[in-house]
């Protein structure tokens, strides 16, 4: 069984690591939550998160062991950026180049890595960013 996790960053920009809950009410679990998007940490505590900044773990890990989230930036071989999306169309997590984000035409390309690719590359990818925290590697030439 795959590990279920998310992260989000709060409202200071600190990340959260843990399982994803809309709250509607405002209680949970002795806590007082107004309405929103929440990461609940190990400790059972929520920590309300900006919606746009929350991305589940894909279950692989990069050549150093750190763990890959959507939102993720990642190197092949110390080049080739890439971003990491779950794409709803293909009901996978994807890879896009950042190159091919220039272009329009080619945005809507999507790579879909099997497990097999992720395994044969595995030591060479390496988290390098994150489209939250590194907006500027989204612009790189």
């Amino acid at each position: 069984m795959r590990e279920i996790l998310f992260r989000g960053q709060n409202i200071d920009y600190n990340w959260v690591f843990g399982g994803y809950v809309f709250i509607s009410g405002t209680t949970m679990a002795g806590h007082l939550c107004k309405g929103g998007k929440y990461i609940i940490d190990e400790y059972g505590k929520p920590h309300e998160v900006n919606s746009a900044t929350i991305g589940e773990y894909t279950g692989m890990k990069d050549s150093k062991g750190v763990k890959i989230f959507e939102g993720d930036i990642l190197s092949v071989n110390g080049k080739y950026p890439k971003i990491v999306e779950y794409a709803e169309d293909r009901m996978s997590f994807c890879l896009i180049n950042i190159e091919e984000l220039k272009h329009a035409d080619w945005k809507d390309i999507k790579q879909v890595p099997g497990v097999v690719r992720w395994n044969d590359f595995k030591r060479e990818i390496l988290v390098i960013g994150n489209i939250h925290d590194n907006p500027e590697m989204l612009n790189s030439e």
